[in-house]
């Protein structure tokens, strides 16, 4: 039996440059403010955080005899997230049962899994309009208004674009409920000693529901009278393999191994929602929707099934472990492809040379181990949803038909048969090597990635009934070094330090888009930014490509001078002859970590670096709040405004997008240090093992970037693409401390 458990702080690790009450203040009359600008010194970022406490706990018991072994667990996590209204509740069991037959020709195995999880959601939107969500209200509210006025109730602004973020969490109920079953089941029989045949069914079901409520009580759900929202979906996955085994050693020195097999796998999912307005209490929340008046948001339903269906087929070829074959095929089908194109094949071959086992290393003192390979491979990728390829109706545009209002049905999404599997085309050029007994290890892997026939959504010229298509076109290429290396430094009296170095890069480019220029997307978030996109897929550039105009100064109007303003120089000059410049992209020209490990008798230190550098990062916070003239529309901004105006900006002009919102993403971070110490195994009787440790994440950050953290993750999507390294109004890092213990029965 063993028992695991931690618990643990995290608080905010960074903020960000926001103007103080004072400040605000001194600036507000200073451009001739006159309106009433409040007494309070409110720190929003502060009013919506907290220390947040969270516990762990797993419990282990297992046991068996010779035939029949057995683990039971279960564990339970309560976290809270560090901005408020953020938590959520787990508890998970486990069953492992294994059980041999008729003298262990036939073994079966159990693995059964289920988890319950709780969870109450922060209102945190990425992609904001002009409401947004928790964090871009926490920039937008100035710090002279007090969370809570003295005559009761929250600080409310009249413009119904500014919210209360204190109010947003703490009145809104925003839960979401997740059981989750995960089944699995083997039988395993050998027929002869070199056969064996093996059945796997596997089953992963989750159902989740999501219920909202905001309150009458905020200001601007009450102009709807309450709204609530109940959701509910439900997932599952089928799985069946069946494979064959076979085993042969031919004579001494060499050894056959082959595979052959089927797979099969199910995808379901089905989702319900349905939303009610107009209460006349908030004592219902979202538990009784009969309760509201209004209905007219429509209620929507969705079921979709798809199928991945292969053949594969696997020889290993081993000559006095010295040269090593492997060849791989599968034939993959996926239900969502046309019907002449469901079908890809997937081959692959690798071979190894273990110098070391040859005559003229075996007996080396420097060189324990050496190995060559080389690899070639094809996979595939199918991940588009489902029906993609089919001509899909939807309601349409009302129509009145005599006194009756009809419910038109028109085609979301037209029919495109050619759809066809993605394929990737990598080849890997590696050594792994050992020296001097292996106190120096580490791989070195060189590879060359394709992908070809990229599954992309394009823009369908207009008129059309519908405004994107999904196409197989263009061509990337990723190539690049991946290098890990583990010495041991000392290793003497009771002391040892081990090292952990890995260092990866990637040089990414796109090289065809089937005839078409380019692709724009990046879409940017915020008041007054509708409509741009920073980023551009373009022949000859990484994907994350930013693109957009260069800001040069200030003119003598205090307005900003940008490459893309007619007249400039830059507008014939630039590879887009219209001003707009590459702007750097979010691809890293390396990343690296560093792990050191120190024990010394019963004590054991680790220390974590990890580090990214040469991507850059659209600080789209900043873009949006980083404007002095937001003073004059009751909003906060940046202190790097102020350095704006000192430059020569006007106070009342427009900040537009431009390259000096981009900034800069290399960081070091020192991600992790864990101290732990073993204590001696008869301290009680009956204990196996008793380790405590206290361990810390997120200690510091070295970087220049000036949003709350340089590993930034955007849901933005654009014509189809996802966007890379857009910084809008991201969930705080947080910094965790934690003190647990491992105990052993």
């Amino acid at each position: 039996m063993t028992y695991d458990g931690y618990t643990s702080t995290a608080s905010q690790a960074n903020k960000l440059n926001l103007m103080t009450a004072q400040e605000y203040r001194d600036f507000a009359r200073k451009v001739g403010v006159t309106s009433d600008l409040g007494s309070g010194s409110t720190d929003w970022q502060d009013a919506v955080v907290r220390t947040a406490i969270s516990q762990n706990h797993n419990l282990t018991f297992s046991s068996g005899t010779e035939a029949t072994q057995y683990l039971v667990s279960l564990n339970y996590l309560d976290e809270e997230g560090i901005v408020m209204g953020s938590e959520r509740k787990r508890i998970s069991a486990r069953l492992n049962l294994d059980h041999s037959m008729f003298e262990n020709k036939l073994r079966l195995g159990v693995h059964f899994n289920p988890s319950f999880i709780k969870r109450h959601n922060t209102p945190y939107a990425q992609e904001g309009g002009f409401e947004g969500g928790v964090f871009s209200q926490v920039y937008k509210m100035i710090p002279t208004q007090p969370v809570v006025l003295s005559s009761g109730g929250y600080f409310e602004y009249s413009n119904p674009g500014i919210r209360n973020p204190v109010a947003l969490v703490e009145q809104i109920d925003d839960q979401t409920e997740t059981m989750r079953l995960f089944l699995n089941t083997t039988a395993e029989y050998d027929f002869f000693s070199s056969l064996t045949g093996k059945v796997n069914i596997g089953l992963d079901r989750t159902n989740a529901t999501r219920s909202i409520y905001q309150p009458r009580s905020l200001p601007y759900a009450a102009a709807f009278g309450g709204r609530a929202d109940d959701r509910s979906s439900e997932n599952q996955n089928v799985l069946f393999e069946g494979t064959l085994n076979y085993r042969r050693n031919i004579g001494a020195s060499q050894k056959l191994e082959a595979q052959g097999g089927y797979t099969f796998q199910e995808f379901e999912d089905q989702s319900f929602g349905a939303t009610a307005q107009g209460f006349v209490t908030d004592a219902w929340s979202f538990n009784n929707l009969a309760g509201g008046s209004d209905f007219s948001v429509r209620p929507y339903s969705f079921q979709a099934k798809n199928r991945l269906i292969s053949f594969l087929g696997r020889v290993n070829y081993n000559i006095s472990d010295k040269y090593l074959v492997s060849a791989a095929v599968r034939r993959e089908g996926s239900s969502r492809f046309g019907a002449d194109n469901k079908w890809g094949m997937f081959p692959s071959v690798s071979v190894g040379w273990r110098l070391s086992q040859e005559s003229f290393l075996k007996n080396s003192r420097n060189v324990s181990d050496m190995k060559l390979r080389v690899s070639y491979g094809v996979t595939g990728n199918q991940d588009i949803g489902n029906f993609r390829s089919l001509l899909i109706l939807g309601p349409g545009a009302n129509a009145v038909i005599g006194d009756q209002v009809r419910t038109g049905v028109a085609p979301t999404q037209l029919a495109n048969p050619d759809l066809k599997w993605e394929e990737t085309n990598q080849l890997n050029i590696g050594v792994d090597f050992g020296l001097w007994n292996d106190r120096f290890s580490g791989t070195i892997d060189w590879y060359n990635k394709t992908t070809n026939d990229l599954l992309i959504e394009f823009t369908v010229p207009q008129p059309s009934v519908v405004s994107t298509r999904l196409d197989n076109v263009g061509e990337v290429t990723n190539k690049g070094l991946e290098i890990s290396l583990n010495t041991v430094n000392i290793a003497s009296g009771g002391f040892f330090w081990r090292t952990n170095f890995n260092f990866a890069t990637n040089k990414n480019e796109v090289i065809d888009l089937g005839g078409r220029a380019s692709i724009v997307y990046g879409r940017v978030s915020g008041a007054g930014l509708s409509d741009i996109q920073a980023q551009i897929v373009i022949p000859g550039q990484p994907l994350g490509t930013f693109f957009g105009p260069k800001f040069l100064g200030f003119d003598a109007a205090g307005n900003e001078i940008l490459s893309t303003d007619p007249g400039r120089p830059e507008r014939t000059s630039g590879p887009l002859k219209d001003g707009r410049q590459f702007l750097g992209d979010a691809q890293p020209d390396y990343t690296f970590g560093l792990a050191n490990s120190l024990n010394y008798k019963s004590f054991d230190l680790r220390v974590f670096f990890q580090g990214v550098q040469g991507n850059k990062i659209l600080n789209n916070t900043r873009m949006e709040y980083q404007r002095a003239s937001n003073v004059k529309n009751g909003i906060n901004f940046f202190k790097d405004a102020l350095d704006d105006v000192a430059d020569g900006l006007n106070p009342d002009a427009t900040v537009h997008f431009s390259d000096r919102f981009i900034e800069d993403g290399s960081f070091i971070r020192l991600q992790n240090v864990t101290l732990g110490y073993t204590f001696p195994s008869n301290w009680f009787a009956g204990l196996r093992s008793l380790r405590g440790y206290i361990s810390a994440d997120n200690l510091f950050v070295i970087t220049d970037y000036k949003g709350y953290d340089p590993e930034v993750n955007n849901v933005a999507v654009f014509n189809g693409v996802y966007a890379l390294g857009i910084d809008y109004a991201n969930y705080p890092r947080a910094r965790n401390v934690s003190i647990g213990v491992n105990l052993g029965f």
